[in-house]
């Protein structure tokens, strides 16, 4: 390595790498109050909020299992998204919340260069190449643009695949130790990292992977059975995280699967594989509005016309071996992001596991712009080792540049609605859900700037394309002209990044008026804020709904229901258009809407308390005979309790005729609660049911033991007979616990391993000197 020329030193490049992360994010890196992403998406309105009160809990000494203050309760660390045990994120212990997301952000966009450097390096690349991957892939549409709504976890999962596929290629063609160890790691980090749906797509991209490479290889059940010890490991390790992720998921509103609907939604439009070329043909959302189909960072699987030029070569020229199985991934996992507009995805989602969980089939466009990426850089590696281009590929490149600046003029030029083309395309567009190309129809004027606009980026991919060519006459004569197109690629992609890079001022997260309610009117109610549902967490309030898919299942139906919805149809987005009364018995007493700029907050009265004795119930096993009692106007669950069991089998039972109760002790995960009464009552706790809450008596309770059943289908309710009780309730899975041993024993096991395996490496290197 240290006899190579400085232009060509992996290290260098690393630097290199660093330095344009740097630059990216230089000015905004460790600001106190400015944060990359746009301001109302999933920064501001989840993840602000979800690393506010996990780390907040965690520097007050409390790992919190459960969230109290969203979906009247709902599991916190199973929900994946708190990604509480990744590593990287116990920078929010150190610096303030922006700063530590900047700081996060950068770092995972330098670690995808490195770890796509090092996966590019391992397959044979000349370094030029490895360095054109990895900062294609830094810069890709498919993995930078996340940064554009804030999703943190979504970055943090993204990143360790190219170091997933290492592995895989190191177990397959040089088993050791060490790439085992690797892939272990890598798989690990990003179950932690908090994202399901990208571990469950690159996984099954992994898997495909690994077919294809072991038909050809004549120890291939070795390296099948190493390759299941990769993910045994990171099972074990993320025991703790998977195992009580899994159960939550099970009681959550997708563990009876996703309908086909709802998990179709989110597939990648075909004719946003135009924007490998163009990537702002419908806009970008920070210079002209998006009027693609559904969202631009889910659907731009951009890598630069630089880059797609290479990616071509490579498909011809490139290493044999490198080129037949990337072109084989980009097709099946483009085939796979296409999802509902093609009819494989039906299949998938009835018969394989996993496809009716998740929608966003659109993200498959990751994996195959990681594939397309290393094809590209198999293309300049061809380049680099023939010395030159062939002239009908420079040919080509140039032509194809012509076309492209041709077709900029005709939508300069040309008044849009004498463009066919363009015509059909917003039309077709405007007849899609979750489009804006209907402003455009309707709008001439917007349809004009909407042309020049995609006009002025089709010119700049013609000068791109240009450019190229000249590099390409350049190669025979100088061959440093290698590192011009890798100066160009990086170029454009950091132009058309940088440009997709917005900021927002945190503080602008923050509701002042939720202080307000907080501190001038204590109390213990939930409020329906339908502006920001996450802001509770932040401002250590509860909130009857909330802004992501963790809300179980029993009360998700619960409110659909109370909304007039089909209760079978419920998902974590739900339109509130009415009041009803089991938002009342949810303690809901403010209700926050806004309309035209203007932030409206309504009181109302709530007609339950958060814990009471209820001295009269009813057994009704069915989800629609309680829905039906608690529709009806005479419902008070101040006086009457809906039950699937009986209580209390068996006769000589005294309602209780009076009674009292208290919380004498509550975190996030537990209460203390002291009751008296003189008959048979039902504990009802108005918070979101979950089988893993228990409860135990404490000394001097009249019962030596308790049940929490469900109460009005999705509260919680704990019968008591007469007397006074010290009952402790706690939120404690079985599977947390259960994963946890089995963490912490497969981490000493791999701890051990690794070990082992730095000492034979150190001794072998003492042996060779």
């Amino acid at each position: 390595m240290n006899s190579r020329p400085i232009h060509e030193n992996p290290f260098i490049h690393l630097a290199v790498l660093l330095a344009l992360t740097l630059i990216m994010f230089g000015d905004v890196l460790f600001s106190p109050d400015v944060v990359v992403s746009m301001f109302g998406a999933d920064l501001s309105h989840q993840f602000v909020h979800w690393r506010e009160f996990g780390f907040r809990e965690l520097k007050n000494g409390n790992f919190p299992l459960w969230n109290p203050h969203i979906f009247s309760g709902a599991p916190y660390f199973s929900g994946f998204q708190s990604a509480m045990l990744y590593l990287p994120n116990y920078i929010h212990l150190v610096l303030p919340l922006a700063a530590a997301v900047n700081f996060l952000v950068a770092l995972h966009v330098f670690m995808m260069g490195a770890f796509m450097y090092a996966w590019a390096y391992r397959t044979g690349l000349h370094a030029a190449a490895c360095l054109f991957s990895a900062v294609a892939m830094m810069f890709s549409g498919a993995f930078f643009l996340h940064i554009m709504p804030g999703h943190l976890s979504n970055l943090s999962a993204m990143v360790w695949a190219p170091l997933i596929f290492l592995a895989i290629d190191g177990i397959i063609e040089n088993p050791s130790r060490g790439w085992l160890l690797l892939g272990v790691f890598a798989a690990a980090m990003q179950i932690f990292a908090g994202h399901p749906q990208y571990v469950f797509y690159t996984a099954t991209a992994a898997a495909i992977y690994a077919g294809i490479k072991l038909v050809r290889r004549p120890q291939r059940l070795r390296a099948a059975g190493e390759l299941a010890l990769v993910a045994a490991g990171a099972f074990g390790i993320s025991a703790v995280q998977l195992i009580s992720g899994m159960d939550a998921l099970a009681e959550g509103i997708r563990g009876q699967g996703l309908s086909f609907a709802f998990a179709s939604s989110y597939s990648l439009p075909p004719e946003n594989f135009l924007l490998l070329v163009s990537p702002f043909l419908f806009g970008n959302m920070t210079l002209f509005p998006y009027w693609g189909q559904l969202y631009f960072w889910e659907m731009c699987p951009f890598i630069g016309a630089a880059g797609l030029a290479l990616a071509a070569f490579g498909a011809v020229h490139g290493k044999t071996d490198v080129k037949k199985v990337c072109i084989v991934m980009i097709a099946v996992l483009s085939i796979l992001a296409l999802g509902a507009h093609t009819p494989l995805f039906s299949l998938l989602y009835h018969w394989v596991p996993g496809f009716d969980k998740f929608r966003g089939m659109s993200k498959f466009i990751f994996p195959a712009t990681l594939f397309l990426v290393l094809l590209a850089g198999a293309g300049l590696d061809g380049l680099v080792r023939s010395g030159a281009a062939p002239g009908r590929f420079a040919n080509s490149v140039l032509a194809a540049g012509v076309i492209l600046g041709g077709a900029a003029l005709a939508l300069f030029l040309v008044p849009p609605e004498k463009i066919g083309v363009w015509n059909h395309l917003a039309a077709f567009l405007r007849d899609h859900r979750i489009s804006q190309a209907g402003l455009l129809i309707e709008d001439p004027l917007l349809m004009q700037r909407a042309a020049v606009f995609a006009s002025g980026w089709l010119s700049a991919a013609a000068v791109v394309l240009a450019l190229f060519y000249l590099f390409l006459r350049l190669l025979p004569s100088r061959k440093v002209a290698v590192y011009g197109l890798v100066a160009l690629a990086a170029v454009e992609v950091f132009i058309v990044m940088r440009i997709s890079r917005p900021v927002f001022d945190i503080r602008m997260t923050a509701h002042p008026q939720l202080e307000r309610i907080r501190s001038g009117r204590p109390g213990d109610y939930r409020m329906l804020n339908l502006i920001d549902p996450n802001a509770a967490m932040s401002a250590g309030m509860r909130d009857i709904w909330g802004y992501d898919p963790g809300v179980q299942g029993r009360y998700g139906r619960m409110l659909f229901f109370s909304q007039g919805l089909d209760p079978d149809a419920a998902t974590q987005n739900l339109h509130f258009s009415r009041f009803h009364p089991i938002l009342s018995m949810l303690r809901c007493r403010y209700y926050i809407f806004g309309s035209g700029g203007k932030i409206t907050i309504a009181e109302r009265p709530a007609t339950a308390e958060h814990i009471q004795a209820v001295g009269t119930w009813k057994t009704i096993p069915g989800r629609d005979a309680v829905f039906a009692r608690m529709d009806g106007t005479g419902f008070d669950p101040r006086k009457t309790v809906f039950l699937e069991t009986d209580p209390f089998p068996g006769s000589g039972i005294k309602p209780m005729s009076r009674g009292k109760c208290s919380i004498i002790e509550n975190s996030t995960d537990h209460f203390v609660i002291e009751a008296d009464t003189d008959g048979h009552s039902i504990l009802l706790i108005t918070d979101s049911y979950s089988r893993h809450w228990k409860a135990r008596p404490l000394p001097g309770s009249a019962q030596d033991r308790y049940q929490v059943q469900p109460a009005n289908y999705a509260l919680m309710g704990i019968p008591m007979n007469p007397g006074k009780h010290r009952i402790r309730l706690e939120y404690s899975p079985d599977s947390f616990h259960a994963g946890k041993w089995i963490s912490l024993f497969s981490l000493a096991v791999f701890g051990y391993f690794a070990a082992s395996h730095m000492i034979t490496r150190r001794r072998g290197r003492r042996h060779e000197a």
